[in-house]
């Protein structure tokens, strides 16, 4: 068993309801992304000390290793994760997610930037309400289009965030992000879900009025 599976199984020991640990079975989004802004912080902090006393050949005398504790409090998220989407298959929300290839679900859209005539290839997937994400197009790529990259090895920094229609971005944000273009059709297919849920409602109110 792998050192990531042993710590998933003791997360769900302590999230069982039943015999779990009280602090770790209530926790919620809410309540666990103030501990993982927290344990980041920390971590980053403890190697970059380590760096500098590194720099001038010393070791640092109060170093602490923080990387188990953000570990841990990272496998919360999984776990919320599942119990989250449980919830929205269950509702009548009107909702989306957004995640990347390999990611533990099953895409009901893939975008790509051929899709909105930019010249990239930059796969998101999402999921969502069906009345929200209708199906679209599969996208077809070019051999001129850049390929998405983490590194900034394929192309030039301008290149890259003109082909990702974001050239206000540093070359960092612009790594991060997703084309404002998935947004806009997103929110396009939300505003269409809400003017005819809008219609809908005010047709039933008219047949319930006397005389109709």
């Amino acid at each position: 068993m792998s050192a990531i599976d042993r710590l998933r199984q003791i997360m769900v020991r302590l999230r069982d309801p039943a015999g779990g640990c009280p602090w770790d079975r209530e926790q919620d989004w809410a309540s666990i992304a103030p501990h993982t802004i927290e344990e980041a912080y920390e971590l980053a902090t403890e190697r970059a000390n380590r760096l500098r006393f590194a720099a001038v050949g010393r070791t640092d005398p109060v170093a602490r290793e923080d990387l188990p504790e953000m570990l841990l409090t990272l496998m919360f998220h999984p776990d919320l994760y599942d119990r989250t989407l449980t919830r929205l298959l269950d509702s009548n929300a009107v909702w989306a997610i957004e995640n990347v290839p390999h990611a533990p679900f099953d895409p009901d859209v893939v975008l790509c930037g051929s899709m909105f005539g930019l010249p990239i290839r930059r796969h998101r997937w999402f999921i969502g309400s069906p009345s929200l994400l209708p199906w679209v197009q599969p996208c077809t790529h070019r051999s001129t289009d850049l390929a998405f990259d983490h590194g900034g090895t394929t192309s030039t920094e301008s290149e890259y965030r003109d082909a990702m229609g974001c050239d206000w971005m540093t070359v960092k944000e612009s790594r991060n992000a997703i084309p404002p273009a998935y947004t806009e059709w997103i929110g396009t297919q939300l505003l269409a879900h809400l003017s005819e849920a809008t219609r809908l409602d005010t047709a039933a109110t008219e047949a319930e009025r006397p005389g109709n």
